[in-house]
């Protein structure tokens, strides 16, 4: 998916902007992350039907959805698959009622939603393409569209993506957090991205640089309590997603629960992630579980910014982990951590990340399964220079 390393460029850039709904700066990570889990299940699946190329769309997407962003992301593409799911060929009328029903399914998925946020983006930008369609189709048919023509699904996506690009820029009038740190919302760029990733695709452009991260708008805001970024993943789920929505809902913030055959992702912001997940884990068999301390993700984000005028270190390791008492152990001892184990293996883009975020000429990379160890032998051939690794074979599964 061409979308994916167009996204995969602007990472960063995403990242940087990243303050709401916390400071965390890791939005553009996740729907990168996302994104990516869709493209292993697309290869996995080597769909030749419509209906076999919207399965692993909305499943990958579950399956892989990371953070807040990711999940808004996967449920968007839910609601595109869906729609689609019926088509031989997805033609420009196709193209823009999948958009449609991919925002209504995103907003379906949130139950507050907050305007200002990719919602918002989403929602706007999928109402201007079919606003276009309508204009283009009016009257006499094909003569009525661009250069004598009936529009086709690029037409489409150039009126999508422009009316995108307007209302991200309105983003900060909508949510005041976002006019005080002085950026638009991380999420609405990264969908746009993705947006603007397809149309280069169709175009036949090239990737473009990565732009060049000048500041990081974490670093406005002071160290503060924001509670834990808590995810889980639950197979055999015989309740309706709404019954486990209902149960997780009084732990916390930011909620999103959403499920599809028999799998439920929940992700939420909370201060008792312990009892959430033993909660949860009585509705179905525990897949996958993380647990993130916002706190320290920020504190990390400064320290960062603080490295970056200082001396690089000499050494310095990273370590793949799962589990938040293993993951804040390693990072209370200055370690790296790439989330990540036995059913959630890092890619090796994501450790070489980690490697060149800590800046230092000797890095020690501890992986935790066999699997793992693999990839971080290939770290090496991401990195240009002369960096020292260490791979310590590491398969405790901690």
């Amino acid at each position: 998916m061409f979308a994916t390393e167009w996204l995969g460029v602007h990472v960063e850039e995403v990242n940087a902007l990243n303050v709401y709904p916390v400071p965390d700066g890791d939005t553009g990570t996740n729907m990168h992350l996302t994104l990516q889990a869709v493209r292993r299940q697309l290869v996995a699946d080597k769909p030749e039907r419509m209906d076999q190329v919207a399965r692993a769309l909305s499943y990958g997407s579950l399956l892989g959805a990371r953070g807040n962003s990711g999940v808004i992301l996967s449920q968007v593409l839910k609601g595109f698959a869906d729609s689609i799911r019926g088509h031989k060929a997805v033609d420009a009328a196709g193209l823009s009622a999948a958009l449609l029903a991919g925002s209504d399914s995103a907003y379906a998925a949130v139950m507050k939603p907050v305007e200002g946020t990719i919602l918002t983006v989403v929602r706007e930008s999928a109402a201007a393409g079919e606003e276009y369609l309508a204009a283009h189709l009016e009257g006499t048919g094909a003569e009525a569209g661009p250069n004598g023509r009936a529009p086709v699904p690029v037409d489409v996506l150039r009126a999508v993506v422009s009316a995108g690009r307007d209302s991200l820029e309105r983003t900060p009038d909508l949510l005041p957090i976002l006019k005080q740190a002085g950026v638009v919302d991380a999420g609405a760029l990264g969908y746009l991205h993705l947006l603007g990733g397809i149309l280069a695709y169709f175009e036949d452009r090239d990737l473009p640089p990565p732009p060049k991260v000048t500041r990081r708008a974490q670093e406005q805001f002071e160290e503060e309590a924001y509670g834990f970024c808590t995810e889980f993943l639950l197979a055999d789920v015989k309740e309706p997603t709404s019954v486990i929505r209902e149960l997780v809902a009084p732990f916390g913030d930011s909620l999103l629960v959403v499920g599809a055959e028999g799998f439920v992702k929940g992700h939420i912001h909370t201060e008792e992630p312990e009892r959430l997940l033993a909660a949860v884990a009585r509705h179905g068999r525990m897949v996958r579980s993380k647990v993130e301390d916002m706190s320290e993700q920020h504190s990390e984000i400064l320290a960062d910014v603080d490295a970056a005028h200082a001396e690089p270190p000499r050494s310095a390791a990273v370590a793949v982990a799962n589990g938040y008492g293993v993951t804040r152990a390693f990072r209370t001892l200055g370690v790296r951590v790439v989330g990540g184990g036995q059913t959630d293996n890092p890619s090796v883009e994501d450790i070489a990340d980690a490697v060149r975020s800590v800046g230092a000429h000797s890095v020690i990379v501890m992986p935790n399964n066999k699997n793992i160890v693999m990839a971080a032998e290939r770290v090496s051939e991401l990195l240009p220079d002369k960096r020292k690794l260490s791979i310590v074979d590491c398969r405790s599964g901690y």
